[in-house]
């Protein structure tokens, strides 16, 4: 293929040479944006899972105001009895290996926090 194409790849090399430097920020130049903008959107998604969060104070308000909360407790069976029993009035017990079969269960009309430890 090399002694086919010799002639095209010397004419490609000698292109390259005049170029420079310009060359090689034509080359790295988008691929260091795409990292860039992969970093960005990163950051962003997990300034979005932060905001996403409620803490326990925030949930009980809520539910002592009537709000129309589905709480999903995932806690395991250890987790859940080390704990004394403590449970969300009206929470949906479910382990964390059982959401992909049990999915149907979780409302998709209202808001719904899941309780993890």
């Amino acid at each position: 293929m090399g002694y086919l194409f010799s002639s095209q790849l010397e004419r490609i090399a000698y292109y390259a040479m005049g170029l420079g430097s310009g060359l090689a920020a034509l080359v790295v130049g988008p691929f260091v944006a795409y990292i860039a903008w992969k970093y960005l959107e990163r950051q962003r998604f997990i300034r979005k899972l932060r905001i996403a969060r409620i803490t326990p104070e925030e949930l009980k308000r809520k539910l002592d105001a009537g709000e129309d909360i589905m709480v999903v407790d995932l806690r395991s069976s250890v987790e859940f009895e080390g704990e004394g029993d403590t449970v969300v009035a009206g929470a949906l017990r479910m382990n964390t290996d059982e959401i992909e079969a049990r999915h149907q269960e979780i409302p998709r009309d209202r808001d719904v926090v899941l309780y993890c430890t």
